[in-house]
């Protein structure tokens, strides 16, 4: 794996791993990751060095469906001479390393969210979730339910059950490297809906789930052997919303800070 060194005014010399930039700032005792140049690189590839800059991944409000995709012989042929699916797996490395801020977009303490029946075509959920570290995220999701939700809670619920899975690897892994202290103790789990919370315990109205698909009632396993504490969070501070659907801009930067994004000083 190849590795250049390069500087930066506020954290002096980094290296270059894989097009992600790496800084110390030994004074704080920090790493900034950064991107800056892969992301340029990018934006000379697909020619849109003269768009509109925008504040959001993901304009609030949109909806896409596939009525939206290529309908006629003529506009299915001028898509194929349009790279979508090349400019999509190039955001994805760049989401996957360094930007859980376009995720939703592009597709220890563990955040979860769902948003109900978001898939226009499939009905189904989307759910996200993030672990932050230290004031930083480290792992994150957003990806479409495989069922159909008949209920917000059940939604939420199945968003919960699939984030506790990797709360458990997560804790294990931390625990292996020794780095985190106090991870004897159980992740703490944030959730805005009160009736997956409580679900997640123990249960509680048989009426309203138990047509659910008994694979997610591990959650309320994982919760009694003490690998996670399930905890309600209001909407408003649920850091894993940018995760599940399209945000006011206001909401949206809110967020970034939480995940713990920052604008690079200039890289030189």
């Amino acid at each position: 794996m190849a590795s250049n060194p390069i500087s930066n005014e506020r954290f002096g010399r980094g290296t270059i791993c894989s097009g992600i930039q790496i800084f110390r700032d030994r004074k704080n005792k920090t790493l900034a990751l950064s991107q800056a140049s892969y992301i340029d690189k990018i934006v000379v590839k697909y020619s849109t060095q003269n768009s509109k800059r925008g504040l959001l991944p993901f304009r609030h409000g949109l909806t896409l469906f596939k009525e939206q995709c290529p309908m006629t012989p003529q506009d299915v042929e001028e898509m194929r001479h349009i790279p979508y699916a090349s400019a999509v797996g190039s955001l994805m490395y760049a989401m996957l390393c360094t930007r859980p801020d376009i995720c939703y977009a592009v597709g220890i303490v563990r955040y979860t969210d769902s948003d109900f029946q978001t898939d226009r075509d499939s009905r189904k959920s989307t759910s996200g979730s993030v672990f932050t570290l230290n004031g930083g995220a480290v792992v994150w999701r957003s990806i479409k339910q495989g069922c159909i939700a008949d209920s917000t809670m059940e939604a939420e619920y199945v968003a919960a059950c699939e984030a506790a899975k990797e709360a458990v690897w997560l804790r294990k892994f931390l625990i292996d490297l020794e780095v985190v202290p106090n991870m004897s103790k159980p992740i703490t789990f944030y959730c805005d809906n009160s009736g997956a919370v409580a679900n997640s315990r123990d249960p509680r109205s048989h009426k309203r789930g138990k047509h659910i698909e008994r694979k997610y009632n591990l959650i309320r396993e994982i919760v009694h052997r003490g690998d996670v504490i399930v905890t309600q969070i209001a909407s408003t501070h649920n850091v894993a919303d940018p995760f599940t659907k399209p945000l006011t801009a206001k909401v949206f930067e809110g967020h970034l800070e939480s995940l713990g994004l920052r604008d690079m000083p200039h890289l030189t």
